[in-house]
């Protein structure tokens, strides 16, 4: 069993954790490449999120290309 321990940040908005490292993993000898963030679309149907919105929102474009919650791969 190999622990890897994360590192811990704090700032105004709060607590943070590194939830991956690629050297650390490399450094460990696990050659994997991990991809780290998803979006998922912020009018997705399934979720039926009631967004108190007035007007249209202004979305960057990863975001306005985020997958539906039932298309997005599950770890």
């Amino acid at each position: 069993m190999l622990l890897i321990e994360p590192r811990v940040f704090e700032d105004s908005r709060g607590t943070f954790f590194e939830s991956f490292s690629g050297r650390k993993l490399a450094d460990a000898g696990i050659q994997r490449a991990f991809v780290q963030e998803r979006t998922i679309l912020w009018n997705d149907r399934d979720l039926a999120i009631d967004w108190p919105l007035r007007g249209k929102p202004i979305l960057s474009e990863k975001d306005s290309k985020g997958l539906n919650f039932k298309d997005a791969p599950i770890y």
